[in-house]
């Protein structure tokens, strides 16, 4: 096709679409409902101390300057003591190594588990790291003492003679917080300003006052100190979360907050510490959904899984970095299958085959990498998506979309996104509902069942979340596996999920559908009122939905 055939059919189909969308109002009336419920939900976050984990993890927390010259004192009195006894120079600190990271549904983050490893002056292996540590601890003391920050890159250029590179500084420094058991930024070092922040927000800096509508089409660098960052007060909707600086841009320029009330936030690609901290700061102060817009390959996923669920890196810290529920709205994978596949499925955003790519096999590596990790496994929607991605080996960017139009993003795409609510909900940790329900009794008229429910003797063990491998032969269901059937529910139960949705969903975590069904119901005989008015919510939800439609 020529590029004047080209762009005839892509002010077509621009054309087409612009009919589609209705007034601003009925466009918002999806994500106002999704506000309203993000609203409603109450505040309950597990931690690591209220789970039984079969494995110590360790996280850190935030610490004032005196707290940190305390650990940092106390760490070197260890090494002097070390030496005392005979041991030699030698520094225990925890290991961070990608084997001794932990997923846990429960938190649905990444953890680290608490497994030590030494660093030996005297090993010609470890001798050099052992050197920068110090290094870094006598400049870390310094900072504490002096109630100054400065920058990584400033860090690394103090000696770089011995640093070398920059990576390896930035690496001991994690350690260093590991080791002392607090945040990054509570060692007074931070990252260069990065991420950008534009649309309907307001909060005072160190004192100064930021209106972000008034920062033009750059935005408003996210400060690298976000302790310093209070007052935050916004009438937005949502939260629009950009991966591409060029797509934040558009957005920017266009005032799409006007029309569509939001804060629009991007990292510019791979997301740092303070945008992440920004983010988490903004939806816990502001309770408001957050949407995001990255590029459908396997490296936008990857940088959504580092908002949702942290990085392998900073594990540590997984605790104060990550945003779980982030809904994810586009580019997505089954957007390109569904829209090009065949001539009928042409009906909605119309993405023409010159927008998609083909994906290289660094690309196919990445995607069934990621098919590979447990929390991927966990949602069932991710896997859908990757899936798609991995058998079409198409992938798209964002910038794609300007073939219609360089407005084409912020004028249609988007509102026509919004307005039918074409975003996926990942399951995130699990929030207390108002009724809990009673567990399953062994009474006359409700046995616990001894082996398996009835119809159930054959079906292998269900495997929840990645907790455990099914067995390679069948064997009768145990009351243990009951049971987490029936938390897995609760779970459910908990995001206003109906028994076909709940129990469809278990099927792709390896529940077979029958025994879903058979704990469904007894859940049901045991708890007959709250089901009354959980049935009923649920109905009159799904009548609202039909009345907006």
């Amino acid at each position: 096709m020529s590029g004047k055939a080209k762009r005839a059919a892509g002010a077509e189909v621009a054309a087409m679409n612009k009919k589609k969308l209705k007034g601003t109002e009925e466009i918002l009336a999806k994500v106002r409902r999704l506000a309203e419920r993000v609203k409603a939900e109450p505040e309950v976050q597990k931690t690591l101390a209220e789970l039984d984990l079969p494995h110590a993890c360790r996280e850190v927390v935030d610490k004032d300057a005196d707290a940190v010259l305390g650990e940092v004192e106390t760490a070197i009195l260890m090494v002097a003591a070390s030496v005392l006894r005979g041991e030699g120079f030698t520094y225990t600190l925890p290991n961070r190594s990608k084997g001794n990271q932990l997923y846990v549904p429960e938190l649905d983050r990444i953890v680290l588990k608490d497994s030590m490893s030494h660093r030996a002056f005297a090993n010609t292996a470890t001798c050099r790291k052992a050197v920068i540590t110090t290094r870094i601890l006598q400049l870390v003391h310094e900072l504490c003492r002096k109630r100054i920050h400065v920058t990584k890159r400033d860090l690394f250029y103090t000696d770089v003679k011995l640093f070398e590179d920059q990576g390896n500084s930035d690496a001991i420094l994690d350690d260093l917080a590991c080791m002392l058991g607090c945040t990054r930024s509570s060692l007074h070092v931070v990252a260069s300003e990065k991420g950008v922040v534009v649309g309907r927000l307001t909060f005072r800096e160190d004192g100064d006052q930021i209106d972000c509508r008034r920062m033009g089409v750059g935005g408003k660098a996210i400060p690298p100190n976000i302790d310093k960052v209070d007052s935050i007060q916004s009438d937005a909707l949502f939260i629009l979360l950009v991966e591409k600086d060029a797509a934040f841009m558009r957005l920017a320029e266009d005032r799409f907050y006007n029309q569509f009330p939001c804060i629009i936030i991007t990292a510019k690609g791979q997301p740092d510490v303070a945008t992440r901290l920004f983010l988490k700061k903004l939806k816990q102060t502001l309770r408001i959904p957050v949407l995001a817009l990255v590029d459908s390959d396997p490296y936008g996923l990857k940088i959504l899984s580092v908002y949702m669920k942290g990085s392998m890196n900073m594990s540590y810290d997984s605790s104060n970095l990550t945003t779980p529920d982030i809904k994810w709205l586009g580019v997505r994978p089954s957007d390109l299958d569904r829209f090009n596949v065949r001539p009928s499925d042409l009906d909605r955003f119309n993405i023409p085959q010159q927008c998609r790519l083909p994906m290289t096999d660094e690309d196919l590596k990445t995607g069934r990498k990621l098919l590979e990790e447990e929390f991927v496994k966990a949602n069932p929607e991710w896997v859908k998506e990757l899936e798609i991605m991995v058998t079409s080996k198409v992938k798209a960017e964002i910038q794609a979309l300007s073939s219609f139009g360089f407005q084409y993003l912020s004028h249609q795409y988007l509102p026509l996104k919004l307005q039918e609510g074409d975003w996926i909900y990942v399951p995130g940790p699990v929030h207390a509902y108002p009724a809990p329900l009673q567990p399953l009794r062994n009474t006359p008229e409700h046995p616990r069942p001894a082996a398996a429910p009835p119809g159930a003797a054959s079906m292998c063990c269900p495997t929840i979340y990645g907790s455990r491998p099914a067995p390679e032969q069948p064997r009768q269901v145990t009351p243990q596996d009951v049971e987490q059937v029936h938390v897995a529910l609760e779970r459910c139960i908990a995001r206003g999920m109906s028994k076909m949705e709940s129990v469809q969903l278990l099927a792709r975590l390896g529940v077979p559908a029958k025994f879903g069904m058979i704990v469904w119901e007894r859940l049901e005989a045991e708890n007959p009122e709250f089901f009354a008015a959980y049935n009923a919510q649920l109905e009159a939800t799904a009548q609202m939905e039909r009345c907006h439609l």
